[in-house]
């Protein structure tokens, strides 16, 4: 299973407060700290499903770092537009 990482866990790695973190995503990434975790999390997702096609989605969730995977479905609904069984079924046919 996947880390579980949050701003706390993150910022006590490095040694620096949640706020000072909080800022440098805000001025380099333009994003907060979850939106820029949410996004690596959606696009390892989105490489998962289509190289390994015979994966759960429940695994899929696990391995990106989501324990429930109907939250992790909901949460990559909101981020494509599509459902995980959905983006694999629109990917092959786009590559056909």
């Amino acid at each position: 299973m996947a880390e579980q990482l949050s701003l706390h866990s993150v910022s006590k790695a490095v040694g620096v407060s949640q706020t000072y973190l909080s800022r440098l995503f805000r001025k380099y990434e333009d994003a907060s700290f979850n939106t820029y975790l949410t996004s690596l999390r959606m696009e390892k997702a989105k490489k998962l499903l289509l190289r390994e096609e015979k994966m759960y989605v429940k695994d899929v969730a696990e391995k990106v770092g989501y324990k429930d995977q109907f939250y992790f479905s909901r949460i990559f609904y909101s981020y494509t537009g599509v459902r995980p069984s959905e983006y694999v079924e629109k990917e092959n046919l786009e590559i056909i």
